[in-house]
């Protein structure tokens, strides 16, 4: 790239989503170049626009050379930007927290709309198991204003980064670190709602997930070993019937794989109602159980 005085922000937006294009289809290259814009510059597509012949700084060029060669190494945008979107929620993000996917705001919604037709959000407490970024607890305390919402999680780094999004969003999350793993239920009040996205991905599927998925997103959040495929789902539903009221719910995402197999295990572990849903792609994705 040459950097000059006369680099303006629509010669910079050409050049960008014209590199980015070289790694990623076109498409792709100019919705990731859309929001390097905006985060970084401040620029929505509107403003590129009307601003398109503005020159900008050397500093800004710079900065969004060393952004492109981040993207051309795989790295996800929400990394390099620090920043994702989750629902109406502006959410940090780095290397070693999972990035919220679409399909977990379709969980969030199942769950909120059950408690919304119910017309009751006060006095609702919800614990949201391996919360990652924060963003079903989030999510959920904005969907249910009144909601008592507890998360937890095994990674301090994660609940760093979920107590920064608690505290941008101006919401108050109980977190505390917990390993669903271990023996014990742990100090926690009774819950109405248990809420989880575990690990889920079996290790021999890696082979059909993208490659900037595997280089950079946290292996802990995402994968499980293929000779037990749910044993987070047995551990959570285990403790779950321990820290749920008696009528409290159940939810969790699940793999799309996995669905019959998720449903007999809640069951056989004493959950009731059992719900499988799926996702608008029509892939199982989602079970729901009763205390």
């Amino acid at each position: 790239m040459s950097i000059n005085h006369e680099s303006t922000i629509g010669w910079a937006w050409r050049w960008f989503v014209g590199e980015l294009s070289e790694c990623y289809e076109k498409q792709e290259a100019s919705a990731i170049g859309g929001e390097v814009f905006f985060r970084c510059l401040n620029l929505g597509s509107d403003q590129r626009v009307i601003r398109a012949g503005e020159g900008l700084a050397e500093q800004t060029l710079t900065m969004l050379q060393h952004t492109l060669g981040l993207l051309k190494q795989g790295m996800p945008v929400q990394y390099v930007t620090g920043i994702t979107t989750f629902f109406d929620c502006e959410l940090e993000v780095c290397p070693g927290v999972l990035i919220p996917r679409p399909e977990t705001e379709e969980l969030v919604l199942w769950a909120a709309s059950v408690y919304k037709k119910r017309n009751v959000d006060s006095g609702i407490r919800i614990l949201d198991v391996g919360t990652g970024s924060g963003c079903i607890a989030i999510a959920l305390a904005k969907q249910l204003g009144h909601a008592d919402v507890y998360a937890c999680d095994v990674s301090e780094i994660a609940l760093d980064i979920a107590r920064r999004n608690a505290c941008n969003n101006k919401l108050d999350i109980h977190l505390f670190l917990c390993n669903v793993l271990e023996k014990g239920t742990g100090e926690a009040p009774l819950f109405d709602c248990v809420i989880s996205n575990p690990p889920y991905v079996r290790f021999s599927e890696k082979m059909v997930m993208k490659p900037n998925v595997l280089a950079h997103e946290p292996e802990l959040a995402l994968f499980v070993e293929d000779d037990d495929p749910l044993k987070y789902f047995r551990a959570i539903a285990n403790k779950a019937l321990m820290w749920l009221q008696p009528d409290g719910l159940i939810f969790f995402e699940i793999n799309e794989a996995l669905g019959a197999e998720t449903v007999k295990l809640i069951g056989d572990i004493g959950f009731t109602d059992i719900t499988l849903k799926q996702d608008i792609h029509g892939k199982d994705r989602f079970v729901m159980g009763r205390k």
